[in-house]
């Protein structure tokens, strides 16, 4: 069954190899037949050991093998680019086998002609390159450049298609990537969502309800229940409202700065966090795009701080977002932890998250070793240019 199945495909690449139509790679092939000419005629005529004797001089006859090896296949390849040039022109139609043959074989039999003419002119040159004729011409100027063209095309289409298929899955990753982050930000979102509309108001009542109980209870433990409905309301107050604000900040209404500092706050009083944002940044327009970058650099800040308190052991850390050339944000996160032993970033959920975010926005990120510390920088560009591909 594999035989079988095999065979068709190889039928199918020989064929495609003979006959193809390839691209014609002019410079490359070029090269490849000027070293084949080359090496063969240094190997007929030239030293330690000669297989065809010669008569004359040597050096005149290496400097005309030369001189035809260098140029000769100018003389086949030279047409064929002129060709693709002016076909270019007036039509995108993809070139065909037979089309691609005849245009070799033509290219062939002009440069042989070329050859008869200089021959003419020079007729000593006749021994020293030994043409018989002109279909002799043709068929020595067609199959080097047929072979050659074909062999380097076959091998670049393998290169390209595998290209392909490791690009076409480098842009799966990119959206499976991208399709985690939007789960993870909805997801976050529904959890702040019910912290905030069903945790809230369920204290809410649980109070009014402690509260009716007080009215009603003894003089010796209504002290008690009151200091706990104020608890349940700090907690409704505080503690939930942050946790809400922490997993799911609104930040095309609060602001980066404003999400900033409250993540911040939770660090503290462990860790002193210091946070300076160039005012381009602050003072930029609201739009989806430009929401979704601020997202990127608080997400970005919160695994990095959650590095530098964790496992960093930092007790001071400084946040620097300021803006580059062409719009680009640029974000410098610096803590003054024990650092990492390890020269590149250890892979971890924290790290995925930052760099699922950067690629998300085509941007690129690092993280350092100081010897103070960890420097974590990320450049974020402007979604349009984001966008592009």
């Amino acid at each position: 069954m594999a035989s079988s199945r095999s065979k068709p495909t190889l039928l199918g690449s020989a064929r495609r190899f003979i006959i193809g139509p390839w691209p014609i790679h002019v410079l490359a092939v070029w090269t490849l037949v000027s070293v084949m000419v080359l090496v063969v005629s240094y190997r007929l005529v030239g030293p330690p050991s000669p297989l065809v004797p010669q008569t004359g001089s040597l050096i005149v006859t290496l400097a005309g093998l030369v001189f035809f090896g260098i140029v000769g296949p100018g003389f086949v390849l030279l047409p064929l680019m002129a060709y693709q040039r002016y076909r270019g022109r007036f039509t995108q139609r993809p070139i065909n086998s037979l089309e691609y043959l005849l245009s070799l074989l033509v290219a062939s039999a002009i440069a042989a002609a070329l050859v008869a003419i200089i021959l003419r002119i020079f007729p000593t040159l006749e021994s020293l390159i030994g043409v018989p004729g002109i279909p002799v011409s043709i068929g020595r100027f067609f199959f080097p450049v047929w072979f050659f063209n074909a062999l380097l095309a076959a091998f670049l289409e393998r290169i390209r298609v595998s290209s392909q298929i490791a690009q076409d899955a480098l842009k799966v990753v990119t959206k499976q990537r991208r399709m985690l982050l939007d789960s993870d930000e909805r997801v976050r979102g529904q959890v702040a969502t019910y912290l905030h509309d069903r945790v809230q108001t369920d204290l809410v009542s649980i109070g009014l309800r402690l509260r009716a109980v007080i009215e009603q209870s003894p003089k010796e433990i209504q002290d008690e229940l009151t200091a706990s409905v104020a608890d349940i309301e700090r907690v409704r107050s505080q503690e939930v409202r942050r946790a809400s604000r922490h997993l799911s900040p609104d930040i095309s209404r609060i602001g980066l700065v404003t999400a900033l500092r409250e993540l911040a706050d939770a660090y503290r009083p462990g860790m002193t966090v210091s946070i300076v944002i160039a005012e381009s940044i602050i003072d930029r327009p609201t739009s989806e795009s430009e929401t979704t970058r601020a997202t990127a650099v608080y997400r970005i800040c919160e695994q990095g701080l959650l590095n530098a308190a964790v496992h960093g052991h930092a007790s001071e850390c400084s946040i620097m977002v300021s803006e580059a050339h062409d719009h680009q944000v640029v974000l410098e996160l610096r803590d003054n932890g024990v650092g990492s032993p390890h020269t590149a970033p250890e892979p971890g959920t924290g790290m995925t998250v930052i760099s699922a975010w950067v690629e998300s926005l085509r941007g690129k990120w690092s993280l350092t070793n100081t010897g103070a510390g960890m420097l974590l920088t990320a450049s974020l560009p402007s979604p349009k240019n984001s966008n592009q591909d």
